[in-house]
């Protein structure tokens, strides 16, 4: 997918430097004959159980074992936290997916990590809400009747179709859709799954279906672990995880595709990354 670029593969530590999945690509990719690399810890919790293991060192996920695993760390934050599904995954997104970080920031300085994702003081936990009265939507300027509006759960109400249209719009431009606020330019309040789902419930199947795309691979790309990451082939949809003990580098995809697990790039084994991202400059 084009919008899934470079940058998706980097991130950016607690300290703000860069990084590539946590892994040290620095490190020879060289060996004496056998795969090379880091053993990955038995104590990762972020593992598959012994059953799904096989004696290349990693396996093979879906989109939709994915989405299982998100919807789960999700489920647990949202129960932790007392909070809606759908701010708990917006909470866990600025966390880069980590809910123990998550769990320290929240209970360290609550208001703090609030106002990060656009949340004020007041606005309470509400994901959406719907309007009571008659009110003029902002963007269409026509006035609709008591629950033809919805908000992102601040005071500022839109009719359906025009938050459809801004969604869409959104989606559109890409995984970018995933930071979207309130349209008021005055206000930051996130744009949670629960308003998505439930403007495009009636339609546009094909933004939708977009939309949790970019939510699913967010959850690997954006992620702090450092044993999962999704398999670069062209129109692969297959996410990769090292297992337990494995010292891993190349990987032969499903779809056939063979690529280096620290760097993403085509396996260029004897060499380190370094000096094959210098090849290709």
């Amino acid at each position: 997918d084009d919008d899934y670029g470079e940058d998706y593969f980097s991130c950016v530590d607690d300290e703000g430097d860069e990084c590539s999945d946590g892994m040290d690509e620095d490190e020879s990719c060289q060996s004496d004959g056998d795969v090379g690399g880091d053993v990955v810890s038995d104590d990762d919790e972020d593992m598959p159980q012994a059953a799904e293991r096989n004696d290349k060192g990693y396996v093979f996920e879906t989109e939709a074992d994915v989405r299982k695993r998100q919807d789960e760390v999700t489920a647990s934050v949202s129960d932790l936290l007392s909070i809606p599904w759908g701010l708990a995954a917006v909470f866990l997104r600025h966390c880069r997916w980590d809910p123990e970080r998550l769990e320290n920031e929240w209970f360290s300085d609550e208001r703090r990590i609030r106002e990060a994702v656009g949340l004020t003081a007041d606005q309470g936990d509400a994901a959406t809400a719907v309007n009571d009265r008659p009110l003029t939507c902002a963007i269409c300027f026509d006035v609709h009747s008591a629950g033809e509006m919805i908000s992102a759960g601040c005071a500022h109400y839109y009719c359906r179709e025009c938050w459809g249209g801004y969604i869409h719009a959104a989606v559109g431009d890409g995984a970018r859709c995933l930071v979207l606020q309130c349209p008021d330019p005055s206000f930051g309040a996130p744009v949670t799954r629960e308003l998505v789902r439930e403007v495009l419930a009636a339609g546009e199947d094909d933004d939708r279906a977009r939309y949790e795309t970019f939510v699913v691979r967010s959850y690997v790309e954006e992620g702090t672990s450092k044993y999962v990451r999704w398999c670069p082939g062209p129109g692969c949809t297959l996410a990769v995880r090292a297992e337990p003990g494995s010292a891993l580098y190349e990987v032969a995809c499903e779809c056939r595709h063979v690529f280096c697990f620290r760097c993403g790039e085509e396996a260029h084994r004897p060499v380190s990354c370094e000096t094959a991202r210098e090849w290709m400059a």
